[in-house]
């Protein structure tokens, strides 16, 4: 019945919430070691984005120290300093010396370029402005049919509006993504440098523009960028990371308002089937002054089924072995159970045999008195049972010889021994009769 089985029935309701307590303790550990993981691939992508950003300023600020040292700096000085910049890095499409020129020495700025080596320089595209940004010298030289060499920078809104504001604010600045006709519409950016003479004074824009003599332009591939970097920096290795392989990203430029996606992993199509990610973080990256939003998200079983399913398997082997001990205890008290009712049902029997049956069956101690006595004594003696029980067996003895063979029967009996011995005893009445 419940009333004796139910202690194994709370055992097993404290075992139930062991297993769920165990479950949530195995979900919140996995859950935060993925996050880990998670963390950790997400900071590798940033680690090795910002390394090559690094990288490549420093190219700028070594170069822009040529100004420095040699204010007029030579076609062959230039080249040769910025060629294994440009052959290092798959990304640098081009480094190139862009210069301001009013429309009244637009003649004079040719006929100067064309001194220093390049003999067909012209400004394009064709027609007259009043103000040009021309591209005076770059490296490569031969990589775009010198399409790039004498590029009039000012013609693309793009690149207009970050060599004003590189010349007015004096620092790097980099342009808006765009796609460069000349280069096959690759979606690029350009990272200005300004100059300055060594000791001007430039504390205020007037004196910035003033002094302005022209900028250093880094152009970049953006697909090669992010490429490059995520291979670690250098682009002649197939370096493989395998924590990218465990997430999704999506890089997109932040362009007032808007934003528009500029680079994505390869499995990022996954994102398309709906499922949800683990994990999901959004980071800031920045192109000198330009900022471009990072996506990450966790890829479909992330983690690993089996790691996944870990909380799981922890709460099933838990049931089970609540179960199973719930199955022990409740098996071993009803064991007990049945082996009481067993007893119970026994001692019932034998108190009807001892409470019908026409003989005596009683117990007395080691001096002959009476502990306990069955109805039988009525009919034998005509006694009641009760008032039996206190008293010497003796009493109701009639000879001295049967009293001390009795005695002698206790005093020398063991536990397992039985003895017979017939005596004459005295009923109530005294009424004489012989009981074996």
């Amino acid at each position: 019945s419940f009333r004796k089985t139910y202690p194994a029935y709370l055992i097993l309701l404290v075992f139930i919430f062991i297993s769920i307590f165990i479950y949530k303790t195995t979900k919140t550990n996995v859950e935060q070691d993925q996050k880990r993981q998670f963390e950790k691939a997400v900071q590798s992508v940033e680690t090795r984005l910002n390394n090559l950003m690094q990288a490549q300023y420093e190219i700028l600020y070594s170069t822009r120290g040529l100004y420095d040292i040699v204010p007029q700096v030579v076609r062959d000085y230039f080249e040769i300093y910025n060629t294994v910049p440009v052959e290092t890095y798959n990304s640098i499409v081009s480094i190139s010396y862009i210069l301001p020129v009013q429309n009244s020495f637009k003649g004079q700025f040719i006929y100067n370029s064309q001194t220093i080596g390049y003999y067909d320089y012209k400004i394009s595209p064709e027609g007259d402005r009043d103000e040009y940004f021309a591209v005076q010298m770059m490296v490569p030289f031969k990589n775009y049919d010198e399409k790039l060499l004498g590029y009039d920078i000012r013609t693309i809104p793009e690149l207009k509006d970050a060599y004003e504001k590189a010349r007015d604010e004096g620092k790097i600045i980099a342009s808006d993504f765009f796609t460069f006709p000349i280069h096959k519409n690759k979606l690029t950016t350009f990272l200005f440098s300004p100059i300055y003479p060594k000791d001007a004074q430039l504390n205020s824009v007037e004196q910035r523009r003033k002094n302005f003599q022209g900028a250093l332009g880094l152009e970049i591939s953006v697909k090669d960028f992010f490429e490059e970097a995520l291979k670690g920096g250098i682009s002649t290795t197939n370096n493989v990371f395998p924590t990218d392989s465990t997430i999704i990203f999506q890089f997109y430029e932040l362009k007032n308002t808007s934003r528009n996606l500029v680079f994505s992993s390869k499995n990022s199509e996954l994102l398309n089937n709906k499922f949800k990610p683990a994990f999901i973080d959004v980071k800031f990256f920045n192109i000198a002054n330009k900022r471009v939003e990072l996506d990450f998200y966790t890829v479909p079983n992330f983690g690993g089924t089996l790691q996944s399913s870990l909380p799981l398997v922890a709460l099933a082997i838990s049931l089970i072995l609540s179960f199973v001990l719930f199955g022990f205890i409740l098996s071993v008290i009803t064991s007990r159970g049945r082996a009481l009712d067993l007893a119970e049902r026994m001692t019932r029997s034998q108190r009807r045999i001892v409470e019908t049956t026409q003989d005596i069956i009683a117990a007395i101690d080691l001096d002959g008195i009476w502990r306990s006595m069955n109805p039988a004594s009525i009919k034998v003696f005509g006694i009641e049972p009760n008032e039996m029980i206190g008293k010497s067996i003796f009493d109701n003895f009639v000879n001295e010889k049967d009293i001390n063979n009795f005695k002698a029967i206790i005093s020398e009996g063991g536990n397992e021994k039985t003895s017979r011995i017939d005596v004459k005893m005295k009923k109530a009445d005294n009424t004489e009769i012989w009981v074996n």
